[in-house]
């Protein structure tokens, strides 16, 4: 893929998403995670492999092939075309065939949603407060309505008008801003970031001792951060996988804790 180059015209270039890199990851580690796990795993590479793809911007459609409910209620938020396949060859339905039983700890899939649109929302309200801001590279996660801020941006002014502007968004309970003063990351670094974003994800869930429903993860320039309601326990053996991940730089908690 070319970053910066356009179709021809009435062409439009679409990135056919079937998931099977997804399918071969979830056979290897299919001996160590639950069904549970093993659905969250497949939602959070999701997530990830979209993000991947949407920075590359000869990339004008993205198609997911699947008929699981919770990929395509995610996907009714950002710019998806669902194709449906059928139930039985479905990459979660195949392996969530047993009940999956809701931790209380845990945000329901309402809220996960709920956090998703949240995100959706001051991103774009952070890209109109300015044009500086919106020619910046910023993320904007959330996770029960605690909002984390990343990227980069060129003054302390635009880092200060970002926070403000995810402050005053109706329902955001806190703003975490770790806006770095600096330049625009790579593509390059970004899917780097990705990368380590999935084997951080893929540790915690093979780690029987974490409830790694509860745990969002986060990485900016090889800065890994670790968000979610968990008790202190929790957040100390999280944080030692994700330190010990190969390529973390830095781990940083944004959590709030149960106890």
């Amino acid at each position: 893929m070319t970053p910066n180059k356009a179709p021809p015209s009435g062409i439009s270039t679409a990135a056919v998403l079937p998931l099977k890199s997804l399918h071969n990851s979830k056979q290897r580690l299919a001996p160590l995670l639950n069904p549970q796990q093993r659905a969250e795993l497949t939602l959070a590479m999701f997530k990830d492999i979209v993000h991947t793809l949407s920075l590359c911007q000869d990339i004008h459609k993205i198609v997911v092939v699947t008929s699981d409910p919770q990929v395509i209620r995610i996907a009714q938020h950002q710019r998806i075309e669902i194709i449906p396949e059928p139930i039985e060859s479905g990459l979660i339905n195949a392996v969530t065939s047993e009940p999956i039983e809701p931790d209380p700890s845990e945000t329901s899939i309402g809220t996960d949603i709920d956090d998703w649109q949240m995100s959706t929302m001051i991103g774009v309200n952070i890209k109109e407060a300015s044009e500086q801001l919106a020619d910046s590279h910023i993320n904007v996660s959330t996770y029960n309505k605690v909002v984390l801020l990343t990227g980069e941006v060129a003054t302390k002014e635009l880092r200060i008008l970002a926070g403000s502007t995810a402050r005053n968004y109706k329902g955001v309970r806190q703003v975490y801003n770790e806006i770095k003063l600096q330049g625009s990351s790579s593509l390059l670094a970004r899917t780097n970031d990705s990368w380590l974003t999935t084997k951080v994800k893929s540790k915690l869930l093979a780690n029987k001792e974490i409830a790694s429903g509860q745990i969002e993860v986060v990485t900016e320039s090889g800065i890994v951060y670790l968000m979610g309601v968990v008790s202190r326990a929790t957040a100390d053996s999280a944080t030692t996988v994700a330190s010990h991940t190969g390529g973390v730089v830095k781990v940083v908690r944004v959590f709030e804790y149960l106890n």
